[in-house]
């Protein structure tokens, strides 16, 4: 009888979680218990470029929220959720800055942010639309099969969150074999599909019924169903779209435990394939000569000691902000100091609090650091030892946070607030990286066991391994 979804991702996640190669695979199972338990539905529109789907998108939320053009616009995942209108961008380095919806072109569209040049990580965009109030997160994808790869492979990227599907085809093109291709990967990680025909409004009903018998007949060999129900629509004229809406609202009100369930099976069985593929590289690795291993080792504790070297760069720029600040308080209050020496204290005040505003912004930037080092490190372990190291980058919305401006007695004391507050942006920086790197060289150690001359210890190490993938091929038969 199989096994419950929630119970394999749990059980998966114990099976991971002492192996620090399987770090990633451990959260990922976490996620999607998290998934089920909350039960929130992921439904995304994907397909080739130029399909319409952002125009879809709009027509179904009833709102012009998202950019259209006639060139290929959206250039990175957009996810839409239930809310007050606003919208923020997500970044690569984990910042996350709000921006205003006449301003979302700047980031998203292909020709103002080509190949993402601005290393925008993702959109998240809220609305006060029916359609999402329920939990429903709607994903407009980047279209596939443009000249702009960096689109198709965010594209592929995302379909592997995806519970349901809007599968987007139009009318003024045949099915083609890059759909044909995207389709057939969708298909492995979401459990729902729903085929929207767009542009159905420029022609006739003959031919739009000989297309759709076309489509269907396909898209059953494809996904290798009996049947397909296929929505003829108009993103343009709002032809079709209530019907379409409404059996998504629908199936999402009323099936959600269903879709769920075995989306997150489909995701499960990706999980642990995508592990027994690490686990195999990891072994490849072990078995290399010693000498790469020790160049593998030298290129990382040189990637650790450029981390070092900018992280003193970002200690420079605090001492150097320090004598900034001490000039500037120090020339503003000269000429108070026998005319008006009452004054003294408030430009000290007005200094301290523009201190307070400089430390706020600033250790979130120290954090963006901390977080691109982060991906370098990545980077540099996938491409020296070909396995997915990766840490969590965390979120940074520190924009959003308010900041108080109130002062302590002791605040006017200008110069000891100083060393203390950049004293403690120092500590910020230098003892992150330091931890950072010094968790690197112990994980490695410990992965590769370097130079480990006990037999035993390594012996040990590759048996507890043969029982992961053993436990992992037993856990998924039962999915």
């Amino acid at each position: 009888m199989p096994r419950p979804a929630l119970e394999i991702a749990l059980t998966a996640n114990e099976l991971f979680s002492p192996f620090e190669i399987c770090q990633s695979q451990a959260r990922r199972a976490k996620e999607l218990a998290e998934k089920l338990q909350n039960q929130k539905v992921t439904i995304s529109v994907i397909g080739q470029f130029k399909r319409g789907k952002s125009t879809l998108v709009n027509a179904i939320l009833e709102d012009d929220i998202l950019p259209v053009g006639i060139v290929p616009v959206t250039a990175a995942v957009t996810e839409i959720r239930y809310g007050e209108k606003a919208a923020d961008v997500l970044f690569n380095n984990g910042v996350v800055k709000p921006v205003e919806f006449k301003d979302l072109h700047e980031y998203i569209n292909e020709q103002e942010n080509p190949k993402n040049v601005l290393g925008v990580s993702s959109v998240t965009m809220y609305a006060p639309s029916p359609f999402l109030e329920d939990g429903i997160t709607f994903v407009d994808t980047p279209g596939v099969g443009s000249v702009h790869q960096n689109n198709t492979d965010a594209a592929y990227a995302f379909v592997k969150e995806s519970d349901g599907v809007i599968f987007m085809l139009s009318v003024d093109s045949p099915i083609n074999q890059i759909e044909i291709d995207f389709l057939k990967n969708a298909k492995e990680y979401a459990s729902k599909f729903y085929f929207a025909v767009n542009k159905v409004d420029v022609i006739s009903e003959e031919d739009l019924k000989a297309y759709m018998e076309y489509c269907k007949n396909l898209l059953k060999d494809i996904m290798e169903v009996e049947d397909v129900t296929i929505f003829p629509v108009s993103a343009r004229t709002g032809y079709g779209i209530k019907e379409l809406k409404d059996t998504i609202t629908y199936d999402t009100k009323h099936s959600i435990k269903e879709i769920l369930e075995s989306s997150v099976k489909m995701k499960l069985v990706d999980l642990m394939d995508d592990a027994m593929k690490q686990i195999k590289l990891y072994r490849n690795a072990l078995s290399m000569p010693i000498e790469d291993l020790d160049q593998g080792f030298k290129k990382i504790n040189e990637a650790i000691d450029l981390a070092g070297e900018k992280t003193r760069e970002k200690v420079l720029e605090h001492q150097a902000k320090r004598e900034e600040l001490l000039k500037g308080l120090e020339e503003e209050i000269e000429p108070f100091k026998t005319m008006a020496p009452e004054m003294v204290g408030e430009i000290y005040r007005k200094y301290a609090i523009s201190l307070k505003a400089y430390s706020f912004i600033r250790a979130g930037e120290l954090e963006a650091f901390v977080n691109e080092t982060k991906n370098g490190i990545s980077k540099e372990v996938s491409d020296l030892f070909g396995i997915d190291y990766r840490y969590d980058i965390s979120k940074l919305d520190y924009m959003k946070q308010n900041m108080t401006m109130a002062l302590d007695g002791d605040d006017l004391d200008f110069e000891k607030l100083l060393d203390e507050t950049m004293a403690k942006l120092d500590s910020q920086v230098t003892d992150e990286i330091k931890g950072l790197c010094d968790e690197l060289r112990d994980t490695l150690n410990a992965i590769f066991m370097y130079r480990e001359e006990n037999a035993f210890i390594v012996i040990r190490r590759i048996e507890d391994l043969n029982k992961l993938v053993r436990h992992l091929r037993s856990l998924r038969v039962k999915i």
